[in-house]
């Protein structure tokens, strides 16, 4: 189990979701961003590390574990993931009730955790998810937003912010609205779909 750490809940996603793994490996969310990394797990398994050999590019690094005595301060006063979530929670309430309005849930949802949720754009006839999600790109830049279709939520994101947000969305999801009723994005597009980097095989 990995990444989650200190997003989903101050113990990661193991607390969140109940589960005691053998190891786990968290990395500079621990530190605001500075480098560093930890594996912890059981007793046992943690006690081989006494008989390996294992460095870090930046393991004799103190700022990064000054950092992240702060950061994990914090989360623990602050309760920092409810905060997360809540603001998460917010951009997606207000965004799916944005989607059913304009009658783009056929072609466009969201998914994932509210700290961290995530565009889903579908095929429609006539064009692709990918020539959607690059036409949603074209039009978020444009109007000054850079996103490419998830939404990972900081305390930086404020009230403020997010209602700025939606309204860049509600200004880009009517136009992808229009252009999907008279058909014109594909000659909308100023760029080739973008393509995936990572597949399924």
């Amino acid at each position: 189990m990995k990444r989650l750490g200190f997003r989903f809940a101050t113990g990661g996603a193991q607390e969140l979701f109940g589960v005691i793994p053998d190891l786990s490996t968290f990395g500079k969310g621990m530190a605001n961003g500075m480098p560093i990394s930890a594996i912890v797990g059981k007793a046992e398994i943690m006690d081989e590390m006494e008989n390996i050999f294992f460095s870090g590019t930046f393991g004799g690094e103190l700022l990064s574990l000054a950092a992240t005595n702060e950061v994990l301060n914090r989360y623990s006063k602050e309760n920092i993931p409810q905060k997360l979530e809540e603001a998460g929670q917010d951009i997606i309430t207000r965004l799916s009730a944005l989607i059913e309005e304009l009658n783009l849930s056929q072609v466009v949802s969201l998914s994932g955790h509210p700290s961290w949720s995530f565009l889903t754009w579908r095929d429609c006839p006539g064009i692709s998810a990918d020539a959607l999600k690059t036409y949603f790109a074209q039009l978020m830049y444009e109007n000054g937003l850079l996103i490419l279709g998830t939404h990972n939520i900081s305390l930086a994101h404020t009230i403020k912010i997010r209602n700025s947000t939606l309204d860049i969305y509600r200004l880009v999801l009517s136009e992808i609205a229009k252009s999907l009723a008279d058909g014109s994005i594909l000659n909308k597009l100023k760029v080739e779909p973008l393509q995936p980097l990572f597949k399924v095989r």
